[in-house]
């Protein structure tokens, strides 16, 4: 199963007009797929009797007051044994979000270990980063 999700915008104009149409060129089947507009907490909702094996996100750590909401529902909605892959750039300037204190936060939390996967040294800077779940005996 596919899951789209587009917190910034909260707009299904944007879903309609372009994310799916991005599908449709790239030739990705959305039979499967499920397109969602909304906030952190409304979508931890509306999916809250699902649990996914792996989790992507791109560009959704640009403001740090999403940091909790986005914590808890890729929390809500993980496997124990998942695996999250955050794609960002290291720095967003003007709204506050960056990897080094999403990182910050995640160790204040407990709940995720992280790992740097990739990165890039262009003129804008971006990594990608792997979560998995904090083991505890």
């Amino acid at each position: 199963m596919c899951i789209v999700h587009a917190e910034y915008f909260q707009n299904d104009a944007v879903i309609e007009c372009f994310t799916k149409e991005n599908f449709v060129v790239n030739e990705i089947n959305t039979k499967d797929c499920q397109f969602y507009a909304c906030d952190w907490k409304t979508l931890q909702h509306k999916l809250a009797d699902q649990k996914f094996d792996v989790i992507l996100t791109s560009e959704t750590i640009y403001n740090e007051k999403n940091y909790e909401s986005l914590h808890d529902v890729i929390d809500a909605l993980l496997i124990p044994d998942g695996l999250v892959l955050l794609a960002a750039k290291l720095y967003y300037f003007g709204v506050g979000g960056n990897i080094p204190s999403f990182l910050e936060y995640l160790k204040t939390r407990g709940t995720f270990d992280s790992y740097e996967c990739w990165s890039s040294d262009s003129d804008v800077p971006r990594k990608i980063v792997q979560l998995t779940r904090t083991f505890r005996s």
